[in-house]
């Protein structure tokens, strides 16, 4: 099969818009340089992730020009990034340095794109103190793959070049540049709409909201997100990750980054539960439960990144680092415990319910007995592969669990209990079903025949309980087989008893020839079938169902007579 050669309108489209993304990893990359040091383990993950994307667009175009224009950077003549005159735009800070066009070129390695990250880190702002910017930078790093062309006066405002350089720049950095602190960062630092500044300055409540026009969440939405996060004062990685994510949210790209930012999350969710930090571990749960929300309808990818991160950190290996604090005399953490707990998956159930068997305090298993009904309530699922092999006193959890969740997958799960070898376990499962009002003839009727004499009796009374064509069938099938004519002659009876009491008319034919239409020696001798048609017959409470016994009572075969003698006077 031949390959299809695009046209080339449409292999400079894809060029532009790797050029594009490769831009926007490269500003979330900044991002995580303002949060921490060069040498913090994230970033030298972003680092890494940023560094495979562009040399997999080195190899596919050969180099990275960028033309610099005052507020946008252009790649073959297309914008690839733009915004507003002010440092927070990238293109602005280097046509305020007098750089004209950069270019990176192939066969760079790790350590250059970490100088040139650090650089534009470094001169994105231009500090007020600071004697360097990007061209002496630049100069004195003589990185081997990279190359620009820098003017040697300073553009004014309307793009003109001045005779002033850059060292002699009068005046207040904040009027000529937008100039926030990091602190503004983690507010969710907010983009000034083309051509405008703004103070950093000011209080809380006057701070900036995100324009419109640059996210698909609105300005409720990300104060609702802010009021989640801890306070300023107690502000740690861990938050300032989750920051980040809400960001990469808002401008919808870079999935890699926001998968990589949430296995660093998972790796910290772990390190605050070893030092006991659950008001951390709760406020990491919160906004990643609330930025799922937010995801559901638009950003797919992003939920199927975050659903990932639950299901991982459900597991056992992160759950297993709560049972030490759990046995202890004095549970001093089990409120935020039990809060942390409730935002897990309900796929963490079964490591929870294991871990119940373990626990031995009764305030910790109570505890962990509500919040693995509240999961179940969710999703019953993951109960049932406990169902298989736990041990009796596990059971009995489970099945008070399961009568707290009203769905017809729970009350299967039930009836699967109903099967096991323990009679504590029958007999408990039978009576929840019963007092969950459920009808299920055919899931009970397992039970007719079971070990228990009491739980073959309150079987047969919930059957009977109600008059059900579906019961009745199953009786009729169970007794035209013989199978219990010669078992005990009470659990016989009872059996007729009930079909009398939940059977109708569709009964009648059976009955009738099972009392007198036996064979000779029957009628003669008489039999407990006879019998028990006879106490069918007068719970049925028919007419015909009358009739029929009283030409019992006056029958000539002896047998037939006393098989009815207690149902019809004289």
């Amino acid at each position: 099969m031949n390959e299809q050669i695009l046209p080339d309108s449409e292999i400079d489209k894809k060029e532009i818009d790797a050029a594009k993304k490769l831009l926007k990893s490269l500003l979330l990359l900044l991002k995580t340089y303002g949060l921490y040091s060069q040498h913090h383990p994230f970033c030298e993950k972003v680092l890494k992730e940023f560094h495979s994307k562009l040399l997999s667009f080195l190899e596919d175009y050969g180099s990275l020009l960028l033309n610099v224009q005052k507020k946008c950077l252009l790649y073959e003549d297309e914008e690839v990034l733009s915004g507003p005159a002010n440092e927070e735009n990238l293109a602005f800070s280097f046509f305020r340095d007098g750089i004209e066009w950069i270019e990176i070129h192939e066969g760079i390695e790790l350590w250059e794109t970490g100088e040139i990250v650090k650089i534009l880190h470094n001169y994105k702002r231009l500090p007020e103190e600071s004697e360097g910017d990007f061209v002496t930078a630049f100069w004195e790093s003589e990185l081997p793959h990279l190359r620009y062309e820098a003017s040697e006066f300073i553009p004014d405002d309307d793009g003109q070049n001045t005779l002033n350089p850059v060292a002699e720049v009068k005046g207040d950095p904040s009027e000529l540049v937008h100039d926030i602190d990091i602190k503004a960062l983690r507010e969710f630092k907010t983009r000034a709409v083309d051509g405008t500044s703004y103070s950093s300055t000011g209080s809380n409540k006057e701070r900036d909201t995100v324009h419109p026009s640059r996210t698909e969440l609105t300005t409720q939405d990300l104060e609702n997100i802010n009021a989640i996060l801890i306070d300023d004062k107690e502000l740690d990685f861990t938050q300032e990750i989750l920051h980040m994510l809400s960001d990469i949210l808002k401008s919808l790209d870079d999935e890699q980054f926001f998968s990589l930012a949430l296995k660093f999350l998972k790796q910290s969710l772990e390190e605050s539960l070893i030092k006991s930090h659950y008001a951390s571990v709760i406020k990491i749960f919160q906004t990643v439960h609330y930025i799922r929300g937010l995801c559901q309808n638009e950003q797919g990818w992003a939920l199927n990144e975050i659903d990932t991160f639950l299901r991982e950190v459900s597991e056992s290996d992160f759950i297993e680092i709560l049972r030490k604090p759990l046995n202890e005399k004095e549970l001093h953490h089990l409120e935020e415990i039990q809060q942390m707990l409730l935002f897990m998956p309900p796929e963490s159930i079964g490591t929870l319910a294991h871990m119940f068997l373990e626990i031995e305090t009764t305030q910790a298993k109570e505890m962990l007995t509500g919040v693995i009904t509240t999961l179940a309530q969710r999703d019953c699922r993951p109960v049932e592969p406990l169902l298989k092999d736990a041990p009796d006193d596990l059971l009995l959890v489970l099945i008070k669990v399961l009568d707290h969740v009203s769905s017809d997958s729970a009350n299967q799960l039930l009836f699967t209990l109903t099967r096991n070898p323990s009679e504590i376990v029958r007999k408990v499962v039978l009576r929840t079903l019963i007092n969950k009002k459920v009808w299920n003839p055919e899931s009970y009727f397992t039970l007719v025949e079971d070990k228990s004499k009491s739980i073959r009796k309150t079987v047969l009374d919930y059957l009977g309980s109600k008059r059900c064509e579906r019961a009745e069938r199953l009786f009729i099938n169970y007794l035209k087989k013989g199978k219990v004519l010669h078992s005990e002659s009470n659990h016989l009876f009872a059996c007729f008893r009930t079909l009398g009491l939940c059977g109708s008319e569709r009964s009648i034919p059976f009955l009738r020839k099972l009392l007198l239409g036996g064979n000779l020696l029957t009628k003669l001798l008489g039999a407990h079938a006879l019998h028990g048609a006879g106490i069918a017959l007068s719970g049925l409470d028919n007419e015909e169902a009358w009739n029929i016994l009283k030409k019992a009572s006056g029958s000539f075969y002896p047998g037939v007579r006393r098989s009815v003698s207690g149902f019809i006077e004289g």
